[in-house]
């Protein structure tokens, strides 16, 4: 999904289980489709601090 940490702008690692099966993506959080998916995580890992 875009290029990941391609200029130093980080990437998003998400990572599901359920059961048996690992889905996982590396989010760059320049691409405009992604950014309030990106936002949300960012919001949810603070709380979770």
């Amino acid at each position: 999904m875009g290029c990941p940490d391609c200029r130093d702008q980080g990437l998003l690692f998400v990572k599901i289980k359920t059961g048996d099966t690992v889905r996982e993506w590396r989010i760059d959080p320049d691409e405009q489709q992604y950014a309030a998916f990106c936002d949300s995580i960012r919001t949810t890992v603070q709380l979770l601090k």
